[in-house]
């Protein structure tokens, strides 16, 4: 079962995570004909960075021990789950921008609680992180995920604003 793990735990990583934001917000932002999803998807990048690494040196919390974890131990919060909260948190919020209909919306946000939930989980079951780790990682990932949405629609209307008062 660990083996058949691996591919999941992997989805957290910056190398993963990089490559799919980048392709994904290119997409998106080529849709748009805007480019405003690259720096918001940068910007959740930089914040996980260094807000995690600097909430880690805050906390300094406990790693599991290295003889019974599947890989490298980490600790609080996961990085990871931060990372898939905030990186597919805010894809599927570009995504879902331009789709009225409610199933559509609820495939991509179940989607995207699926992969999070299974990355997470598999973080956990590897003894990689404990839960709290995890739990931590979400809450901080959602917290960037708010401020970043948030960024989005204050850019958002006031670009609908300024075009309303040139036009």
């Amino acid at each position: 079962m660990a083996r058949r793990l691996d591919p999941v735990t992997t989805l957290g990583g910056y190398s993963v995570i990089g490559s799919f934001s980048v392709l994904v917000g290119a997409m998106v932002a080529y849709d748009r004909r805007r480019w405003a999803p690259l720096p918001l998807l940068l910007g959740g990048w930089a914040a996980e960075v260094y807000l995690q690494k600097a909430l880690k040196r805050l906390v300094r919390g406990s790693k599991p021990p290295a003889e019974t974890s599947l890989g490298p131990p980490g600790d609080f919060p996961s990085g990871g789950a931060a990372r898939m909260v905030i990186t597919f948190g805010l894809l599927a919020h570009l995504l879902t921008q331009r789709w009225n209909s409610p199933a559509e919306r609820l495939v991509i946000w179940s989607a995207v609680m699926l992969l999070v939930l299974a990355q997470g989980g598999s973080r956990v079951y590897l003894g990689r992180h404990w839960p709290e780790d995890v739990a931590g990682g979400w809450l901080f990932g959602w917290l960037v995920l708010q401020t970043l949405t948030r960024v989005d629609e204050l850019l958002r209307t006031g670009s609908a604003a300024q075009q309303a008062i040139a036009g």
